[in-house]
Order: C-alpha cells, then structure tokens, then sequence
C-alpha cells in the first residue's frame, strides 16, 4: 500500500522541477517560448532563449553555400528551452559530443529578468576552436548574467563544411564566416525584441573565435553590426635537440627560414649552453618560443595596429587555479608542469566547468565585472582593479590578471616570461586585447 505522503511528495517535485516559460514576439518570425533561469552567485533571474534559428538549414543545395536568412519559423511558434543541435565537427580526444546535424545555424540568447524599460547592451560571444570544433551549448551564461547585459552565442558551420573554398558558385568559400555575419545581422535586426540596444554591441570571442572577431573588425560585410611534435626518441636524442628541433618547429608552424638566421637567433637567445640538447631543460624556452610565433606575435600585432584608431585595452591572464588546464584538455599527460594554458581565462566567464573554489570565484567575478563594463561603456573596471590604462605606446601599458592585478608597461617581457622565472607557471600567458 502507497503511503499517503506519496501524492504529496509527488506533487511537490513536480512544482519543483516546473519550468517557467517566457514567451517573446520577435518581430515577423514569430513568439519564442523561452524559460527562467538563474544566475551562478546572486540567484538573479533571468530569461533563457536557446537554439533560435537566424538563417534556413545549410544542407542539399544550400550546402557549402551563403546563409539563407530566416523569415518565419514554422508554426509561428518556436520552442526555444532547450539547446538544438550541434554542427558537425572534428572530434577532439577527451571533447567528445553527441547530436551532430548540419541543421546547426542557431543562437541562444540570455537576457536580464529586470522590470526596467532601458535598452541593454549586448554582448556576442563567438566560440573558439580552431575553426574544426566547439559549439554554443558549452558557453552556458550563468556568470555574465550576474551583469546588465544581453548575452548571445551564435553557431557556425566548421571544418570543410564551412571553410571549403573551391571559388566556384556552388562552393564559394569561407561560409562560416558569413555565418557569423549573419548571426549579427539577427541581432541587429531582433535585439531589440529581448530589450537589447542594437548600436550597443560588442563582438567577442576567444581562440579562433577571437581571430574571427579581428577578421570582422577588417571585414566591410560586419562593419556596423558591432559597437564594439616529434617522437619521444628524437626528444631524447641532443644531437636533434641542437640542430633540428628550432628549425623544423619553424617550418611545422609555417615560418619561413632558409638561411637559418631566425633559428640561430631563437636558440640564442631562449637557451644556455647547458639547457641546450636535454629537453627537460629546454622546455621553458620551447613554451616562450611557441607561445611568441603561434600566439602572441599575431595577436599583438593585430593590437598594436588596432590601437592606432579606438581605444584598445591589453591584458595577459597569469591566473593560475584549481581548474587551469595545460594541454588544453588533452588527455596526454605531460612530464613538465605547464602552468597557464591557452584559453584558460574563459573559464571565469563561463561555467565551464563549474566547480570553481573560493579563490577561482573571486577572479571569476573580476573577470565578468572587467568584460561586462567594457561591453556597458566601452571602459573595463572591476572592484580591486584600480586601473586599467588603454594602451598608449608601442609595448602598453597592458594589465597583468593574477591573483593580484597590476599593470605592466612593457608587454615584450610576456615574450620571455616563462625563461625569466624558470618556471612553466605563466608559460602560456597570452597577449588579449578588449577593443
């Protein structure tokens, strides 16, 4: 016999676990049932709409070619709870996901439960990696809700299927970049319906996503759509390590050096005679090197030039905490301590993962005040950031973010901050830029 609390328990849990919908008209397309969520540290509510499509499915004749604007959903109703599907990509061990279709053209939008009837600025995050992989369910908002701000995170074909250029009708090329521009094209077209300010909106992104947000800032299609390697046995082999190891890195990363002058300068002036040949020993100069001509070179000269013409802000994350991740979520396991890796500062923008201690949680409020400012007012500023200067002079100044922040003046000691302290900790600190 049922005892007379189940009915009652029964009851109580689906209260609890009801979802509370919202519905938004958006413009001719049609209302979008979204639901209400909560934000990570005040509880603060706002409204979640996810897997909005912004242009017609990429598949049959519109494969490989431009995107297709959306006129009306089907139905005139969309139901927008829950994450659609992710477009097809390469799998990356350890980043194994399900629910690969190329119908992937979709955005989420995350908006502010307040009363008030000003627009918000909106801020539009694009994923990185390395234009093969990622996808928007993974950047979930419940940090950057903490702030005024309207967050979207658009998806975009990846791989062949949206960087396969033939030059030809059918295959023009580069489509994942058009697909970008059509995502904010949605938003400067249906912000607004979300309470969004359409001349208030900041490009983002991180990784590839960030060089996608350098090539918009060049693009003439985007303008006004934003305000804002080797073997273990050869590593063990000092004969390669002296001679070869620099010059084949250079060519395996794309450096032309047919004299041999640009080698002969990184081994000088990244080794002493005695780390050069044993590997261990070699490996802070090896993080410098690779960091300066994979990351940091680029990136700062996209800044620099960009300084020229608006207010441009530097920084380099130094933050290392308990979910820092060198080797990128590789499942390799590495015999030197790598410290700082490669997007390791979204981590405090994102709940990815979320388990962050006292400490990660303190950076990761600065690190969403700093973003949610700059996207508010075009200024980035943060409680115990008492500054932080746009860059003004060939080398900064730029604002080191640790445990501490502090600002530096001469950005060129990033290239060789990993053999100047002798350790992997800032090893792959990397050169950013709000812009």
């Amino acid at each position: 016999m049922l005892s007379p609390w189940f009915g009652v328990l029964l009851v109580l849990f689906n209260i609890t676990d009801a979802i509370i919908e919202v519905n938004v008209t958006v413009g001719q397309l049609g209302v979008a049932t979204g639901r209400l969520d909560r934000s990570k540290w005040s509880q603060r509510q706002f409204h979640s709409f996810q897997g909005i499509p912004f242009a017609e499915p990429p598949i049959g004749s519109l494969r490989f070619a431009p995107p297709v604007k959306v006129i009306s959903w089907k139905d005139y109703y969309l139901d927008a709870k829950n994450f659609r599907n992710i477009c097809p990509q390469t799998k990356q061990p350890g980043y194994d996901v399900e629910g690969y279709d190329e119908d992937c053209l979709h955005l989420n939008v995350y908006v502010p439960a307040t009363n008030g009837k000003e627009l918000l600025p909106v801020m539009i995050w694009i994923h990185g990696g390395s234009f093969m992989s990622g996808h928007a369910q993974r950047f979930k908002p419940h940090y950057l809700m903490e702030s005024d701000i309207i967050l979207v995170v658009p998806q975009f074909r990846l791989g062949p299927l949206g960087l396969l250029c033939l030059g030809t009708e059918e295959i023009p090329g580069n489509v994942q970049f058009l697909d970008q521009v059509m995502a904010m094209e949605w938003v400067r077209d249906n912000i607004e319906s979300f309470r969004g300010d359409r001349n208030r909106v900041t490009l983002s992104g991180q990784s590839s996503g960030a060089y996608s947000v350098n090539l918009h800032l060049l693009s003439p299609l985007s303008q006004g759509l934003y305000d804002g390697l080797s073997s273990i046995g050869l590593l063990n082999d000092p004969n390669f390590l002296k001679d070869k190891l620099i010059p084949l890195s250079l060519k395996y990363i794309g450096v032309p050096d047919e004299t041999g002058v640009f080698s002969q300068i990184l081994i000088e002036k990244y080794f002493s005679s005695s780390e050069l040949g044993d590997f261990l020993k070699m490996v802070p100069g090896l993080i410098d090197i690779g960091s300066v001509l994979i990351f940091k070179a680029g990136m700062y000269r996209m800044v620099h030039e960009n300084s020229r013409f608006q207010p441009t802000f530097m920084y380099s994350f130094d933050y290392r905490g308990s979910q820092t991740r060198f080797g990128y979520e590789s499942v390799k396991k590495y015999p030197f301590d790598g410290g700082v890796a490669h997007s390791d500062d979204y981590i405090y923008l994102f709940p990815f993962p979320d388990n962050l201690t006292e400490a990660d949680t303190v950076i990761a409020k600065r690190m969403v005040q700093l973003w949610t400012s700059f996207t508010i007012n075009g200024t980035p500023s943060a409680d115990f950031v008492s500054e932080w200067p746009k860059m003004s002079t060939r080398a900064g100044p730029y604002l080191k973010i640790g445990t501490e922040t502090r600002v530096g003046d001469n950005y060129f000691y990033e290239y060789t901050v990993t053999i100047h302290n002798k350790a992997t900790s800032l090893a792959a600190s990397l050169v950013h830029c709000l812009c």
